[in-house]
């Protein structure tokens, strides 16, 4: 069963993309902070991690850098973002985003093939 980790600070939005992966056969990790997203990563190393950008705190910059830094590198990240700054999409990109998806343009439909895609390549390798 494939691990996924959903680091947002909304509530209803971490509950319902957890449902639809749940749905779907995966195993579902939530943290509400950057900071429970990194113990999370550290505890049960998930197959790939969906993350908010903009959290109190820690936010998901802060914890693509570490990322990026500690052993888990390798653990694609699909960062989920209300911002359309190309700036912060750049910067997600140049810390290791593996995709990054606007919150008001997607679908879960399409969200799901993209963790699909991730999780079968990461498989493969």
């Amino acid at each position: 069963m494939s691990r996924i980790l959903i680091a947002d600070d909304t509530q209803i939005y971490r509950e319902a993309l957890a449902t639809a992966f749940r749905v779907r056969g995966y195993h579902v990790i939530c943290a509400s902070s950057g900071r429970e997203a990194l113990a999370a990563v550290a505890a049960s190393r998930p197959d790939v991690i969906l993350l908010d950008l903009m959290m109190p705190g820690t936010d998901g910059f802060e914890v693509l850098r570490v990322l990026k830094e500690e052993s888990c590198a390798g653990v694609p990240v699909i960062v989920l973002s209300a911002s359309s700054d190309e700036r912060h999409v750049q910067r997600a990109r140049e810390l290791g985003a593996a995709d990054v998806m606007l919150k008001s343009r997607f679908s879960t439909a399409e969200l799901v093939r993209r963790v699909e895609g991730l999780v079968k390549q990461a498989k493969a390798a």
